[in-house]
């Protein structure tokens, strides 16, 4: 494949090395540099650490992205289905006072049918339920002093 035929990078803040010599190995070998997924986790008393969902993470200011078309959120959805876990895509405000969090998957989609927009309180209770735990007095009364300010 023509090294013209592969996307170029467009903002200059990644390791471009990378970026280009693999673009010059062709189309046929998809990558995507995925600006900020983290895997949600829990520990338990023995140690044990279980995967509680995907979260591929957007400022409120970058690109808009269709998720149902664009093949790195089709491989996040995959990835999510293949661990048995949620897969979400979150954009949030500069400020932190909003998110807006869409399922990507059926498991992840069991909770959140439909895109909805939660204050930081209520997103990170959200986190806290993905994972079966209830966040402390002290975070509860830190946030709620956040939202109402």
């Amino acid at each position: 494949m023509a090294n013209s035929e592969v996307t170029k990078e467009r903002t200059g803040w990644r390791d471009e090395g990378i970026s280009a010599r693999h673009r010059t190995w062709g189309l046929p070998l998809k990558i995507t540099d995925i600006d900020w997924l983290v895997l949600e986790y829990s520990v338990d008393l023995a140690g044990e650490v279980e995967p509680r969902g995907l979260i591929e993470y957007k400022g409120e200011y970058a690109g808009l992205q269709n998720t149902k078309k664009a093949l790195q959120y089709k491989a996040i959805t995959r990835l999510g289905d293949m661990a048995n876990i949620p897969a979400f895509t979150v954009r949030y405000a500069s400020d932190f006072s909003w998110y807006k969090v869409r399922g990507l998957n059926g498991i992840a989609k069991r909770d959140v049918p439909f895109t909805i927009t939660l204050s930081e309180f209520e997103y990170v209770e959200y986190l806290y339920q993905l994972r079966g735990q209830t966040m402390s007095g002290e975070l509860y009364q830190q946030l709620k002093k956040r939202e109402n300010k």
